[in-house]
Formats: C-alpha cells, sequence, structure tokens
C-alpha cells in the first residue's frame, strides 16, 4: 500500500512539474530576447566567439616569354606586359640608372594613370639577388596618357622616377614594385619578379 501510495505521489508530482518545465523554457527565451534587446539599446554586444578572417583572393602570376613574372592585383582595371628594364650609364661608370618600361591598356573610363610611389602608402622600389633596395628619388608618381582600352607604352625613363646608382654589373632585378594609380577605386602596387636589365640598349635592342 505504501508503495502504490508513492508511485502515485511521484506521478502527480511529474504532471505539476511539467508546466513548471514550460514556464522556465519560455522565461529563458524571454531572457535571450530581453538580452538582445538590452544590447540594441546600451550599444553593447554580447562577446561571440572569435572567427577566422575571410582568406583574401590570392592573385595568379603571369609569366612571360622572357622569364618576367608579373603579379598584377588590378588586372580588371589595366593589362600591363613588361616590356623591358633598361639601365643608362656613362662611359666608363661602374654605376647608371634603370629605368621601367611597360605596355599597358586601361580598361577603366579615365584619360589617365599614375605610376610610381605613394600608392597605398608604399614606394616604387627595386631588388637585387644580394638583397641591395633601390628607391627612386621622387616620392609621387608620374601621371601618363592611357585613353581606355588603346595599348600605349609607357616610359618611365624620366628624372625622379628611375633606380639611381645601379651598379652596371648587375644583370638582373629580383624584384621590382611600381604602383598603379587609376582612381580612389583603382589602385595597387604590381610586382615584377627575374627581371633582366638591358645596359645602354640601342634602339633595335628595345624592339
Amino acid at each position: 500500500m505504501k508503495k502504490k501510495l508513492f508511485s502515485l505521489t511521484l506521478a502527480v508530482a511529474a504532471v505539476f512539474a511539467l508546466p513548471a518545465i514550460s514556464n522556465a523554457q519560455n522565461i529563458g527565451g524571454l531572457l535571450n530576447k530581453g538580452k538582445k534587446v538590452a544590447s540594441k539599446i546600451t550599444g553593447k554586444e554580447e562577446p561571440k566567439e572569435q572567427q577566422a578572417r575571410p582568406t583574401e583572393n590570392k592573385v595568379t602570376p603571369v609569366i612571360f616569354a622572357n622569364g618576367v613574372e608579373m603579379i598584377n592585383p588590378i588586372a580588371e582595371s589595366i593589362t600591363i606586359e613588361p616590356v623591358g628594364l633598361y639601365g643608362i650609364s656613362a662611359e666608363e661608370s661602374p654605376v647608371g640608372d634603370v629605368y621601367l618600361v611597360m605596355k599597358v591598356t586601361l580598361k577603366e573610363p579615365k584619360n589617365k594613370t599614375n605610376f610610381g610611389s605613394s600608392i597605398r602608402n608604399q614606394k616604387m622600389i627595386a631588388v637585387d639577388a644580394a638583397g641591395n633596395v633601390y628607391n627612386i628619388p621622387a616620392s609621387g608618381s608620374e601621371p601618363y596618357d592611357t585613353p581606355q582600352d588603346v595599348p600605349v607604352i609607357v616610359n618611365m625613363g624620366k628624372p625622379g622616377i628611375m633606380f639611381t646608382n645601379v651598379s652596371t654589373d648587375l644583370k638582373k632585378m629580383d624584384l621590382v614594385k611600381v604602383g598603379v594609380f587609376i582612381d580612389a577605386y583603382h589602385q595597387d602596387n604590381i610586382i615584377f619578379k627575374n627581371f633582366p636589365i638591358q645596359w645602354n640598349p640601342t634602339e633595335e635592342d628595345k624592339k
């Protein structure tokens, strides 16, 4: 008799407990909603689990017939082809100036493109195999006429945007970086690797 009475008591307690559990779940849901509303009012959000940053899209390098490798992050806005890296030196001088020549085709509805330094706060530089860094004297960039969809030659053999005091014994730059500025929405730094230097070329050499 006592066992039956005890079982009956447990059954009755379970019946009364069900609404309590349901109410507790409802209260918990209301509390969670309250926290979200409070976070919106105070401007403080609840701490969330740290999420990994999305991986940036990597630019596929392009390798040209002369072995030059190019990375162009804004290829959708401007196509670039390395024509040559030319050196000019005085007779019997152990050093000279080196300048970059490219063929470019602008795809944006603009008439000019700037090439040089100060693009994304980076300088135009070159680095040789020994790790020597060559800067250009100018701190800014030079504008060039680049009509839309028309291939043009950009010759950077101008004072201020040439690499200076380069040894004439140097036959290659491991890296050349030049900034390209079309407008505020289309700008970045183009990188060339394994770029051979042609010293004192003739017009025939440039063809």
